[in-house]
């Protein structure tokens, strides 16, 4: 594992890619190998607010989405992106 993981906006918006953008980070943070993110994806009237759990992939030296329904039901993340990441929209 890395001594530290790279958590700030820019890091963790690599793992938003898709046909809908990422337009604004309302709000984040890291633990460990794991992020948080609350963010806004799209534009005008496609635009919605997500939630969204990351796990630092060591390998590939960047950020990955995980499925929020399984990590979070199985108590192995930090509180404080259980709490941020996992009990919001």
């Amino acid at each position: 594992m890395p001594e530290s993981t790279p958590c700030y906006p820019g890091a963790l918006a690599g793992a938003f890619h898709g046909p809908l953008a990422l337009s604004q980070m309302v709000n984040y943070g890291c633990e460990g190998s794991w992020a948080f993110v609350w963010a806004t994806i799209g534009r005008g009237a496609r635009a919605i607010g997500v939630t969204e759990v990351l796990y630092f992939n060591r390998h590939g030296s960047d950020w990955r989405f995980v499925q929020r329904a399984v990590v979070c039901s199985d108590a192995t993340l930090p509180a404080r992106i259980e709490a941020k990441g996992c009990h919001s929209n």
